[in-house]
């Protein structure tokens, strides 16, 4: 399939007379592919090094790390499962809201809904444990725009 798909721009590239900025295009994709096997490989071991050698609050921005990353990347499975893994190594409850409100941004990102409804239940419950006047209002703002995206335009304006 690849190398199929490589004559196909080949030959547009052929035709149009863009055989350069195809090379160029091949070459950056092969550089950006090596750059993400490096990084993940180093999170990978900067991971590693936390658990071996550092406490559990730096095991856990090791794995806060890996999700931003993924995140960055937009790799979202990967950032979803990363998550879960993050999620069980935090203790504080306003940094388990944060780590609700990156999943949230995701899910408004690709347009979960499912995602986005999980995780302001989620981010209710650990709401009602203890969080701050800061993340209440963040939560309303996401509840907010989730009630807009619905179009339930009443539940949004409350």
């Amino acid at each position: 399939m690849w190398v199929e798909q490589k004559h196909k721009g080949q030959a547009f590239g052929l035709e149009f007379n863009m055989m350069n900025r195809w090379e160029n295009m091949m070459e950056c994709w092969c550089v950006l592919k090596i750059i993400k096997e490096l990084c993940s490989k180093g999170i990978g071991s900067m991971i590693a090094d936390a658990e071996e050698n550092l406490r559990e609050s730096e095991v856990r921005k090791a794995h806060l790390a890996k999700f931003l990353y993924f995140i960055q990347i937009a790799e979202k499975e990967k950032a979803l499962e990363q998550l879960k893994v993050t999620e069980n190594k935090t203790v504080d409850v306003g940094q388990k809201m944060d780590l609700v409100f990156y999943s949230l941004q995701i899910g408004f990102f690709y347009m979960d809904f499912d995602l986005i409804s999980k995780s302001i239940d989620k981010s209710k419950n650990l709401f009602e444990k203890g969080g701050d006047s800061e993340r209440k209002n963040r939560l309303k703002v996401y509840e907010g725009l989730y009630c807009m995206s619905t179009r339930n335009f009443k539940k949004a304006a409350t």
